[in-house]
């Protein structure tokens, strides 16, 4: 999905507009007519699991099934790192600050083109207070009550599978 979607989006230079050509060997193209050379743009965002004591705070969005939850998931903004992002997009859809954030991998997402970089972090206060502009539910779960997870295969159900129970 990902090959498409670059294919679809960089068929003009985005420098003069020309017709883009595939480099030989590689993912990037150059325009003839300017001579600008670009690869595909990766957008990186990351995913938390957020824990307290028997408890993880997991959000729902509206377009998903219905009864599925997941981890809270958003976009690093310029200038931001990994981890800042993580404490932010946390901080913005639900209300909570977090501590301990801890890295445990990433995943290819390619809807259409992100990097999802999945982190680990314990509760540190605040009232929940959710974002419906971002989210439909966002509530804490006991451990031995848990909503439909996200699909295997995906990051988020990783981490929950790894994690949630350390």
């Amino acid at each position: 999905m990902q090959i498409l979607h670059w294919e679809r989006s960089s068929r003009c230079c985005p420098q003069c507009g020309g017709n883009a050509q595939r480099l030989p060997g590689e993912w990037g193209k150059r325009c003839p007519k300017c001579g600008w050379v670009f690869f595909p743009n990766v957008h990186p965002c990351a995913i938390t699991l957020v824990k307290r004591p028997g408890e993880v705070l997991l959000t729902r969005q509206a377009h998903w099934p219905a009864g599925r939850y997941s981890l809270i998931s958003g976009f690093v903004h310029f200038g931001e790192c990994l981890e800042e992002a993580a404490a932010r997009e946390v901080k913005e859809e639900t209300g909570v600050d977090i501590t301990n954030l801890r890295y445990v991998g990433s995943q290819c997402w390619p809807f259409p083109s992100q990097l999802m970089a999945g982190f680990v972090a314990d509760y540190a206060g605040g009232e929940l207070q959710i974002d419906y502009r971002e989210l439909e539910d966002a509530r804490w779960f006991p451990l031995d009550d848990l909503p439909a997870m996200p699909p295997l295969r995906s990051i988020s159900r990783y981490i929950l599978d790894t994690f949630l129970f350390d």
